[in-house]
């Protein structure tokens, strides 16, 4: 598929691509297209449109991780028709019976309730969130994996294990890697450096995504107060322009200021 738009950067792997894309997201960066030697980030202004050797990537939402699948939310959107009769109290109850129904598409938070729904296809409506369903994943060594069963990806290399972390672990290795491929006839773990999924009556692939940031707390004192430093993660709001290139200085400018909640570097 293709995507026609402002072209805003390149990577040479769907990692780099993912995060420049997110760099760019007030450039309004909405979607990513492999064109056979690299991939390329774009503010998409069309509809996609077929091109045989393309591949597109297009943003569908914030994530959310729920039931060991992920989820597509969308703030004021909503899904069509009811999956169940029931009204949910929680979000949790609600993707619970999502997964466990065969023709759940997703979940939108309504007015008081959560409701299940059949169909994927998303439309404007003010106040409700919509929640899609997307696939299964599992987390290896800090890499998120989408388990994609009945299809395959052309194996790179020799490398060949009976073990799923092990097969992770040599994929993180390489930078190019795109997933891992698991062969119920040899009962093998294979890795990959292809971005052609095919489908498969035996395989099931494990499609590489993002990386899980490490988060790390810890405690500093300033100036008598007490800091709590928090990476990776960002204050919105800020409450003045200046940049400083001096932490102290920042630290010291935000308890003179009443309204200043912390400094982001």
């Amino acid at each position: 598929m293709r995507i026609d738009g402002n072209r805003l950067g390149s990577g040479l792997t769907l990692y780099e691509a993912m995060v420049a894309c997110e760099k760019a997201a007030k450039r309004g960066c909405n979607a990513i297209m492999y064109t056979g030697s690299q991939f390329v980030i774009f503010r998409a202004r069309r509809m996609i449109s077929p091109a045989p050797g393309k591949i597109s990537y297009v943003l569908s939402g914030t994530t959310l991780k729920s039931d060991g699948h992920l989820w597509a939310m969308k703030k004021d959107w909503t899904l069509t028709g009811y999956d169940d009769d029931t009204a949910y109290k929680t979000l949790k109850d609600a993707t619970k019976a999502c997964v466990a129904s065969v023709t759940c598409k997703g979940v939108t938070k309504e007015e008081h309730s959560y409701r299940t729904n059949n169909k994927d296809m998303a439309s404007h409506r003010k106040g409700r969130v919509a929640y899609i369903l997307g696939d299964e994943y599992l987390l290896q060594q800090n890499v998120y994996y989408s388990k994609k069963e009945d299809f395959t990806l052309k194996p790179f290399g020799k490398f060949s294990t009976d073990k799923f972390t092990a097969a992770t672990a040599e994929c993180k290795k390489n930078k190019g890697c795109s997933g891992v491929i698991y062969s119920s006839t040899t009962q093998k773990y294979r890795i990959s450096v292809k971005q052609d999924l095919e489908p498969s009556t035996t395989d099931t692939v494990y499609v590489r995504g993002g990386v899980k940031p490490i988060e790390i707390t810890s405690t500093i004192n300033f100036g008598k107060y007490s800091w709590t430093r928090m990476s990776p993660f960002r204050l919105d709001g800020p409450t003045s322009r200046r940049r400083y290139s001096n932490l102290n200085q920042a630290l010291k400018d935000c308890i003179r200021h009443k309204n200043c909640a912390g400094v982001t570097k």
